[in-house]
């Protein structure tokens, strides 16, 4: 006998996942064979189940997402009169950003996480995080 590997999926039991893989989970196989023994004299032995040693292994994504354009749009503080400031307690700015696919990352992204600093070379803040559109 003569095993040859088609990479044709021909077995709907044999564990096949569709779904995409987690970097952070291991995947472990075995495989089950069943057999006879072709000498006639051997014949009450029966059907034979031999398992294989099980095989574990965890996908390695080296592949950065890619990085999201971001847009900025700042509170215009020369336009604010002193009256204006008054009654107001907070301000912000609105931060946009879009996915922009390139070649050589990959446009799967999960998360945005939002960190701030005061000044350039202060050391940033984790302020939240955010699940990516779409």
């Amino acid at each position: 006998f003569t095993y040859v590997d088609t990479g044709a999926d021909t077995f709907a039991q044999d564990g096949l996942s569709a779904g995409p893989l987690s970097a952070d989970s291991s995947y472990c196989y075995r495989v089950l064979t069943r057999g006879r023994y072709a000498d006639a004299r051997l014949a009450g032995f029966g059907l034979l189940e031999n398992y294989s040693q099980i095989q574990c292994a965890a996908p390695i994504d080296s592949t950065r997402p890619c990085a999201p354009a971001l847009r900025v749009d700042s509170l215009d503080c020369a336009s604010l009169s002193a009256e204006s400031l008054c009654n107001q307690t907070s301000f912000a700015n609105r931060l946009t950003w879009q996915l922009q696919a390139a070649p050589g990352c990959d446009v799967n992204v999960l998360r945005y996480r939002i960190y701030y600093a005061r000044y350039e070379q202060d050391e940033l803040t984790r302020l939240d995080s955010v699940a990516a559109p779409g």
